[in-house]
Order: structure tokens, then sequence, then C-alpha cells
């Protein structure tokens, strides 16, 4: 294995790359650019409900509440809609800059960018990438899994996720897997008007020896699909047969697998759920299971 930066990697040798797809960020932007103009219609439209007298008598009084909730809820619309706009408008721009991709194969193997494309503004003073040799790649093959996950007013949701498992010859991840924790629990030198951190950590190291990348996910749309990527490392590495991974329910679990799940989702960077799960378990309110959660990051790190 050998770590490496953007620029360490000789592009005339690169045989394939696949990276994050750009299409359903643009038509979340498009949408939310349609709910911008619309709202703002509404505003230029609507005028102001204040220009009348006030009555007190009570149809006059119940017009004007109605004109006060409608008033709120434009104005939350018109702030709402811009901030969702800049959000996904700014995750189709990062996919269309050079550092989106999660995998560029060779004929000598393979480059895994584990930092995500959503990063891109970090510093590239610190490595990013690791490189796999042919020799050191056992097989590849496709692995499936469901989360039942807490959902919102008591109700449960299902999340689907597919992985590219990398399976080498050999058990010595324990440096990258220590790379992985610093990359989820580190802050990097920022560059451009971009000053936040994404939770975004599509690399991990489910057991020494395996590197599992998440494929497709609510997160993680990889192109080309999972069918065609394996078609493709056919080619140079034996494709062993798919995984499907035991369902994780986080109500029914045992003590041991739901501290699996809290595991994984941390790993992955969905604080948000893990919250939720500790909060059910534990008893504890949002301060305390987030207090509890940097804990557990910070035994990663040990």
């Amino acid at each position: 294995m050998q770590f490496l930066n953007l620029q360490d990697i000789d592009e005339n040798k690169i045989n394939h790359t696949f990276k994050e797809s750009s299409s359903s960020s643009l038509i979340f932007s498009i949408i939310f650019l349609g709910l911008c103009i619309f709202w703002g219609w509404v505003i230029f439209k609507s005028g102001s409900f204040l220009n009348s007298s006030i009555s007190l008598d009570f149809e006059s009084l119940f017009i004007l509440v109605f004109n006060l909730i409608g008033g709120f809820v434009v104005f939350v619309m018109t702030l709402v809609c811009p901030l969702i706009f800049l959000i996904t408008f700014s995750t189709f721009l990062a996919t269309t800059k050079k550092t989106n991709w999660i995998i560029k194969t060779s004929d000598d193997g393979l480059y895994i960018k584990y930092r995500s494309y959503l990063n891109n503004h970090c510093s590239d003073c610190t490595p990013e990438i690791i490189f796999i040799p042919a020799s050191d790649i056992k097989s590849v093959y496709d692995a499936y899994s469901v989360n039942i996950l807490p959902g919102c007013e008591g109700s449960n949701t299902k999340h689907k996720n597919v992985y590219l498992d990398i399976l080498l010859t050999h058990a010595e991840t324990s440096e990258l897997k220590e790379t992985l924790n610093q990359e989820r629990n580190s802050m990097f030198s920022q560059k451009g008007f971009i000053k936040s951190k994404s939770k975004h950590y599509p690399v991990n190291i489910p057991e020494p020896g395996l590197i599992r990348i998440e494929w497709k996910s609510s997160k993680n749309h990889i192109m080309p699909g999972i069918k065609k990527t394996l078609k493709v490392l056919g080619h140079y590495y034996f494709i062993d047969f798919s995984l499907n991974l035991d369902t994780k329910c986080w109500d029914k679990a045992e003590a041991k697998e739901l501290d699996d799940l809290i595991l994984e989702l941390c790993q992955s960077g969905d604080d948000i759920n893990a919250v939720k799960i500790i909060k059910q378990r534990f008893g504890y309110n949002t301060t305390m299971a987030v207090k509890f959660l940097d804990e557990i990051k910070n035994s990663m790190n040990k």
C-alpha cells in the first residue's frame, strides 16, 4: 500500500475512472431553483396585506390572521428554498471537478480516493489516496445491506446500501483504518469560499484485509453501476460471489448488534441517525447523545 496525493497520479496510466453521478444533484438544483422563482413570484404578486385598515369585526380579524399565517409560510419558504438550492448546486459543482472520483484503475493496481469529493476544498497537503498493487488484491465483489433506522413520529425507515468490497491477500490494513479515522475526526486547512467539512466517508475497513466502498446509498451514486463496474474490474481481478449482509433493525437488535450499527453509522458519517438510536436506546437527550457519539469517535482513534 502507498499513500498518495492527487498530483502523484500519472493520468496516462489510468484505464478507467469511477465517480459520483451528477444527475441527482442537478435535478434537485433545478427543482429548488424553480421553487425559488415561484416563491419570489408569490411575494411580488401578493403585495402588502397590512396596507388596508384593520377592523375589529370577526371577518376582518379572520382575514388578517389568515394573511399573517400565509405571509409567515411565504417568508419561511423564501429562506429555505434558496438555502437548499445553494447546497444542492454546490454538490453538483463538486461532481464536475476533477477531484470527483472514487476509484481509478491501471495495469499496476487500484487507486482509491478515500477523501470525499465534497471535501475537495480541503488542503491537498495531506494524502487522500491509497494505491493498492494488483498483486495485493485477492478478489472483488458486490455486497448488499439493509438497515432499519428510526423515522419520524415513531416510524421506521429502510435504508438499502450497495458496496464494492475489495478483499486483499493480507490483513495489513491497520494503517489505512487509522488514516480513515483521522479523516473522519480531523479538521483540515481549507481553501476557497466553502469552509465547512462534509460528513461523507465512502471508504471503510469493516475487518482486517477488507476495503469496503459505499457504491449506492442515500449519500452515494457511483457511476457506472455496480454490475458494470464488476464487469470492468473482471478484466484485472477475480470476481467473487455477491454478499448479502445481515439486515440490522435498530429496535429488534441485541446490544452487540446495536453497538455495531451505531459504529457503522458513525464510520459512514451518518451522525443524525446514530444520535437517534443512542437517544432511543439509552434515553438520552440530544446533548447527551451527541456527547456520547463524540466519545465513540474519539475511541475509534485509539
